[in-house]
């Protein structure tokens, strides 16, 4: 079972089954970031460490018992910036309008031929436990194959896809726009992939302006103590992001 990635050698990623290691070239010397999910403290951390002093520095940290209400609070704040951005079709009008791409559909279509040539092109190899991406510099063209592939996809959706067979993937439109699209109920979502290629606007609004820039500026905070010895009356407090339980009794006579 693959437990690590590198990518052009320049970032890797570390899987367990508590941790997600992060490392980059970007990062000075020795200093990794890890993802912990939490273990006999009942907190989730995401935190900076140097591998050579094994000193840490605590980004933020979030109980486990309130994940699950810290990620909901953060969808519907998602849906909220979303709604507008996102239009709702009957799978007829979808078809009628739009070239469909499905990810589920077209990942059945492929043989080892095409796996083989894909591995090859954008040299994806895999020794031991470890599986290294090196993508062509400057060439991130989908190969002809696949591009053929895709093409006869598309054409044979428009004529034989059913809505039960689609789950998500790409559509376009005649007019050369591109959306991303998912299926709920037997209706179709479109959103514009423009909103998902500006990731990091999108992720400001989301979690909000004011704690983007506290956990951005804890970074920075963090790559400066381990790195260079910097350290400020803040570097002993993390960012501890919590649920505030409303009191029942608040706004009562």
């Amino acid at each position: 079972m693959i437990n690590k990635i590198k990518i052009n050698e320049q970032i890797w990623i570390f899987f367990s089954k508590n941790k997600w290691i992060i490392g980059s070239l970007n990062l000075p010397s020795d200093i990794h970031l890890t993802f912990h999910f939490g273990g006999n403290s009942g907190v989730i951390d995401l935190h900076f460490k140097n591998e050579k002093t094994k000193e840490y520095f605590t980004i933020l940290t979030i109980l486990k018992i309130e994940i699950e209400d810290i990620i909901s609070i953060l969808l519907r704040n998602l849906l909220n910036i979303l709604k507008n951005k996102i239009k709702i079709l009957s799978f007829k009008d979808f078809k009628k309008e739009y070239q469909i791409l499905d990810y589920k559909i077209l990942e059945d279509k492929f043989d080892n031929i095409d796996i083989n040539f894909f591995l090859t092109h954008f040299q994806i190899k895999k020794r031991k436990k470890t599986l290294t991406i090196t993508p062509p510099i400057g060439n991130m063209k989908v190969p002809y194959n696949f591009q053929r592939l895709i093409k006869n996809h598309i054409t044979q959706n428009r004529r034989r896809a059913n809505l039960s067979e689609l789950t998500g993937g790409n559509a376009i439109r005649k007019t050369g726009e591109n959306f991303s699209y998912f299926v709920i109920e037997k209706q179709i979502y479109l959103l514009d992939s423009n909103i998902i290629e500006n990731i990091d606007e999108l992720f400001v609004k989301t979690i909000g302006t004011d704690l983007s820039k506290q956990v951005m500026d804890r970074f920075q905070e963090g790559i400066e103590y381990l790195a260079f010895g910097k350290r400020n009356n803040k570097t002993n407090s993390p960012i501890n992001i919590r649920i505030i339980q409303k009191n029942e009794n608040e706004g009562s006579a």
